[in-house]
């Protein structure tokens, strides 16, 4: 059996990952999320239905601005999909999840015009991630999930293992919360109450009914950071027993790119637990393979976050986790293993900026991406640009004060940026710890004067790209 390892992070990294992470931010409460109560795909194989991602409203041609918008429901914020043309009219949306407890993050258009990512939990039981990737083919209006090992159905040959969920008393309310799922099945299944309950600790028990003599994951979650997934091979009759620990925490997937030529997606896969988050970029082809995720530009901590590909493909750009994902660097496309080459650096000199989001302009010279100081709680986010054969950076954001800048994207013709602002109440500075709005704006890319497009406090995670025909 293969447990899925969440190695130890310093304080730094995990902060940037929480700080990164809040740009795409929802959770889910309780067992809501759309979906029955039992069965797990214990029926008869030949009634699975198999229906693996969100409908969406198809997205018109021409040049539109892909985003989010923030919903509230059962006292949890949620985000549906989005699109407005530059200048603020035309506003649609395209996905109707929310009210089915699930949320949508990071949208990206592909370079193509003929695609969309975007990060959701949809139906996250059939994943071994807590948030996937999801792959929308603009040309036929189909979505595929990308990440996680979603299995189409149960195949004849099952066999019964018995579960163990594992956690600790103040963790969980009731067994109702916690969905036990299988790579293969059709829905989650609730674990049976209290088989023991010593030192603090429940442990609670489900018999399923999985795939036989082949590798699948098995998994057990609350929330994100609340789960456990094991990697592992049922022999046909086995008495084997897997055992599922809540706090050794979830995975997920997120801030994917597709290349150029749409043949891969870059993204970063998510270790995370109850206390903190480890990051490191993986690639997958856009039919959905792992091709890399250990090791990326030769680095073996974690903190490695938002990877994004150059205009020709050969490049990615990303924030690297060593030291403690401060800095700017470009990994090779063809050999992401390979040692990057570092833009730039933080330091004690320069106060140990944390970098994210980096974006490329289309013309390959620049790279646009976010820097943030941290002072306690305090946040100050601005967009600064550097050559992307290295140089000098140049700011060209300067909110201050309660206000930080979140991801940015490229107008088409590479003369002007889009971004979010998030403004929060407290008046003296911006922290996550006060609500906060978030609106999207356009500048030149050179700098300037920032001119508001959203006004209902709730719009953000902007990309900008001309829709293909």
């Amino acid at each position: 059996m293969k447990r899925s390892k969440i190695p130890f992070i310093k304080c730094l990294r995990c902060l940037l990952l929480v700080y990164v992470c809040m740009f795409g931010l929802w959770a889910i409460v309780g067992s809501s999320g759309g979906g029955g109560g039992g069965g797990g795909g214990q029926g008869n194989p030949g009634s699975i239905q198999y229906i693996p991602v969100p409908s969406l409203t198809a997205l018109p041609a021409g040049e539109r601005i892909l985003y989010v918008k923030r919903t509230i429901v059962l006292d949890t914020p949620l985000w549906e999909l989005y699109s407005m043309t530059p200048d603020g009219g035309d506003v649609l949306r395209h996905s109707q999840i929310a009210q089915d407890g699930f949320s949508i993050s990071m949208p990206e258009i592909a370079p193509t015009g003929n695609a969309v990512t975007f990060t959701s939990n949809y139906k996250t039981w059939l994943s071994s991630f807590y948030k996937d990737i999801f792959f929308w083919n603009l040309t036929n209006n189909t979505v595929q999930r990308i990440s996680g090992g979603q299995r189409p159905s149960l195949p004849e040959n099952t066999t019964d293992v018995t579960v163990n969920v594992v956690y600790p008393t103040d963790m969980v309310s009731s067994p109702s919360q916690i969905r036990v799922s299988f790579k293969g099945c059709s829905d989650y299944v609730h674990p049976t109450p209290n088989i023991s309950n010593s030192n603090g600790l429940n442990t609670d028990q489900v018999v399923l009914k999985v795939p036989a003599d082949e590798d699948i994951w098995i998994k057990a979650e609350v929330a994100s950071g609340k789960g456990d997934m094991v990697s592992t091979r049922v022999p046909k009759g086995s008495s084997e027993v897997i055992q599922l620990d809540l706090r050794n925490g979830t995975r997920q997937a997120d801030f994917a790119k597709v290349s150029p030529d749409g043949k891969w997606i870059a993204c970063a896969v998510i270790n995370n637990n109850t206390s903190f988050e480890c990051s490191k970029i993986a690639v997958y082809s856009a039919e959905g393979s792992i091709v890399y995720e250990e090791n990326i530009g030769g680095m073996t901590q974690c903190g490695d976050s938002t990877p994004v590909y150059s205009p020709d493909g050969t490049q990615i750009a990303y924030c690297p986790g060593e030291p403690a994902s401060l800095g700017l660097g470009i990994l090779s496309a063809s050999d992401p293993t390979a040692p990057p080459t570092m833009l730039f650096t933080s330091s004690f000199a320069n106060g140990y900026p944390i970098s994210a989001f980096p974006v490329w302009s289309p013309d390959g010279n620049d790279i646009i991406f976010n820097i943030t100081l941290v002072d306690g709680l305090a946040l100050s986010t601005n967009l600064f640009k550097i050559p992307s054969t290295g140089g000098s950076l140049e700011q060209i954001t300067f909110f201050s004060g309660n206000q930080i800048v979140g991801k940015s994207s490229y107008s088409p013709d590479g003369t002007k940026i889009v971004f979010a602002v998030l403004t929060s109440n407290n008046p003296l500075y911006f922290t996550f710890a006060d609500n906060y709005t978030t609106d999207i704006f356009i500048m030149p890319a050179s700098g300037g004067t920032a001119t508001q497009i959203t006004f209902d406090g709730i719009s953000m995670d902007p990309s900008w790209e001309l829709v293909a025909k």
